[in-house]
């Protein structure tokens, strides 16, 4: 039996102001104010994270039945409706509550904001699921329970699904294990990211083969023909060629997009480029130290609301190293010399300022880690001086 007129229009109302709700959720969390918050610990942070992983649990199991309901036939407004109205009363709300919740002063904005993300991202899948909903009271075309680019049912009801598992991580492993788990990744990207350059800096530039590529022209051309008039074939046919002629063409507009050292390197772009590695490597080191040394030694943080302000100063300069060294590289990619100074130079300045925060212990006197940063600063000293690029 089809569903009735009045079924359909009572899902359509309460689809727009989910949809509205929802958009004006997401706003407010993502515009959520770092340097703000209650000032007073009117809930324990453990706490807000288990509420909000009990909410992102009822979230996904709503989900996952209105994802099951909206493909299902008979295609049935009034179950529909109960999961949605399920999700506006009590999944939404106690996750939207749990971040208002969460006293950033006392547990680091660092976790606040994180949190705050998850949610946001949470309600923005949930937003395109809802989007999806049939309106017309026929289940939903197969086309668009696939998609294309995770534009589908499928991949948006996946996507939910991983954020609020990953705040139920977060809560899971608790402040201090996020506070790790985050330097772990921003370690691992820095590690990441020296390897690319490092790469990069072997890969021969396109001028220095041309003198072979002349003497081989003569002798390949005709078989260089032959091949594209193949692919061409293939291509037009849907062939093997139409695949292996359009990576090949993106292979192409990659390669244009990154330059290479030339072999008598005018701009002395290799001299810049070892001594970033060898400072960028070092600083994986000392990421690694830090996770061992200092996050691992995080005190209790009902306790310690002295080192808050020093953890989220900590968490912003370990974050905002590898958006630099992304810059760097793009530097080095475009071989412009005064690029890469500015920003090595910028690069190198934070991190020494990372050194200077985790000089001393959270609390008490300076300990044999204190020594070993002592020791460190002077090698990172040494480097700029010792090192001539022109």
């Amino acid at each position: 039996m089809a569903p009735s007129i009045e079924d359909i229009q009572a899902l359509n109302g309460l689809l727009d102001t989910s949809l509205l709700l929802l958009g004006q959720m997401a706003k407010t969390v993502r515009s959520t104010n770092p340097e703000t918050g209650p000032s007073d610990a009117t809930q324990a942070a453990t706490g807000s994270l288990s509420t909000a992983s009990q909410a992102a649990q009822v979230i996904k199991g709503s989900t996952s039945k209105l994802s099951l309901l909206i493909i299902s036939e008979p295609f049935t407004p009034s179950a529909i409706i109960k999961v949605i109205q399920d999700l506006v009363n009590t999944g939404l709300p106690l996750l939207y509550g749990s971040v208002q919740a969460f006293n950033r002063t006392q547990y680091t904005n660092t976790i606040c904001c994180d949190l705050a993300d998850g949610c946001a991202q949470v309600f923005g899948s949930l937003r395109r699921l809802l989007d999806l909903v049939p309106r017309d009271g026929k289940v939903l075309p197969l086309a668009q329970r696939n998609g294309v680019q995770g534009a589908g049912s499928f991949s948006i009801t996946g996507m939910l699904w991983a954020a609020c598992d990953k705040i139920t991580q977060m809560a899971d492993i608790g402040i201090k294990g996020h506070l790790i788990e985050t330097a772990v990744i921003l370690r691992d990207t820095l590690l990441d990211q020296v390897e690319e350059l490092k790469d990069w800096g072997e890969e021969v530039s396109d001028d220095e083969d041309d003198e072979d590529e002349d003497e081989d022209e003569d002798g390949s051309e005709e078989a260089t023909a032959t091949t594209s008039t193949q692919q061409e074939n293939e291509t037009t046919n849907g062939g093997p060629g139409a695949l292996s002629d359009t990576q090949a063409m993106v292979d192409m507009l990659m390669s244009d997009c990154i330059k290479h050292i030339p072999k008598n390197d005018p701009g002395q772009i290799r001299p810049r480029l070892a001594w970033c590695i060898k400072i960028f490597r070092q600083a994986t080191i000392l990421y690694s130290a830090i996770i061992k040394y200092r996050l691992r030694a995080l005190p209790d943080f009902d306790e310690a609301r002295p080192v808050v302000s020093k953890i989220d100063e900590l968490m912003r300069a370990l974050r905002r190293l590898p958006d630099e060294i992304g810059e760097l590289a793009a530097a080095f990619y475009e071989l412009c010399p005064a690029s890469i100074d500015e920003l090595r130079d910028q690069a190198f300045l934070d991190i020494f300022a990372i050194t200077i925060l985790v000089l001393e212990p959270w609390e008490g006197e300076r300990d044999t880690f204190s020594d070993w940063i002592l020791k460190f600063q002077k090698d990172l000293r040494a480097k700029p001086e010792d090192t001539q690029f022109s």
